[in-house]
C-alpha cells in the first residue's frame, strides 16, 4: 500500500542499476552558506526511458544498505550535482 501523503512516486529498479557507477553521485542542497550532500542515483523508472533522481532519506537508505550487503561498487564520491527541488 502507498501513502500518498508520504511518496510522491513508487517504482521498481533493477538492482544493477542502483549498484551501476555511472548513476551515482551526491546530490547537493544549499541553504545559507552551508551545503548538504545526499548519495544520488539516477534510475530510469519505465519502458521509454524516463529517469528519476532518486537521493535525500531514501538515497541515504539504499547507499547504507548496498554497503552492508557489500554490493556497492567503487564511484566517483566527488561527483556532486545539484539535487533536483
Amino acid at each position: 500500500m502507498v501513502d500518498h501523503a508520504e511518496s510522491s512516486l513508487v517504482f521498481r529498479v533493477p538492482v544493477l542499476d542502483l549498484i551501476n557507477p555511472a548513476h551515482r553521485y551526491y546530490a547537493t542542497v544549499t541553504r545559507g552558506n552551508q551545503t548538504y550532500k545526499s548519495p544520488a542515483f539516477d534510475v530510469r523508472v519505465n519502458e521509454t526511458g524516463e529517469t528519476v533522481t532518486v537521493w535525500g532519506f531514501t538515497g541515504i537508505v539504499i547507499d547504507r544498505i548496498l554497503e552492508w550487503l557489500d554490493w556497492s561498487v567503487e564511484w566517483d564520491h566527488n561527483d556532486k550535482r545539484p539535487a533536483p527541488l
